[in-house]
């Protein structure tokens, strides 16, 4: 049996879903507290349609940060990227990273409103919160940290000494 694995498409249809819904059922969705407080929502579930037949902790992690994404910004600077531009501290990153869940999802949702990023990758973005881990809190930390590279950095200087 093959594990349910969501596409691009899949994260775009939910962003474009959650900006087609009225003001009462994405303000419901933004007054949640917890993400767990979404599974008792209907517009949750209408949101979400058939995809909410697999794996709903998932999705809830990916729809709680939709009321705090202004745009989709296809190719935007990364997450870690932009929060460093937006001058978030170093040490609020490492809050972030070091936090346990569900701790680490709300502080990760707490920079995202002090920074009020105006655009984002929004397929890049939930598929981090859609696989949100470990693996995820230190790629936002490598990103914050190094600068990006550019083409002619990429290239293998293995013959240097």
């Amino acid at each position: 049996m093959t594990t349910y694995q969501p596409t691009d498409d899949d994260f775009l249809s939910v962003y474009q879903n959650y900006h087609k819904l009225g003001n009462g059922d994405r303000a419901e969705i933004r007054r949640c507290a917890a993400i767990e407080d979404l599974k008792e929502l209907p517009a949750f579930y209408r949101l979400l349609g058939s995809l909410a037949y697999s794996r709903l902790n998932q999705w809830s992690q990916v729809v709680w940060f939709l009321p705090h994404i202004e745009r989709h910004q296809p190719k935007a600077e990364t997450l870690g990227r932009q929060l460093k531009l937006k001058k978030i501290s170093e040490q609020r990153i490492f809050h972030i990273v070091r936090a346990s869940e569900p701790n680490d999802l709300l502080q990760l949702k707490r920079a995202l409103q002090q920074a009020k990023l105006s655009g984002i990758d929004w397929t890049a973005l939930s598929k981090t919160l859609f696989y949100w881990g470990k693996r995820q809190k230190q790629t936002l930390l490598r990103n914050y940290c190094l600068e990006p590279q550019t083409s002619t950095e990429n290239k293998d200087h293995s013959h240097e000494q």
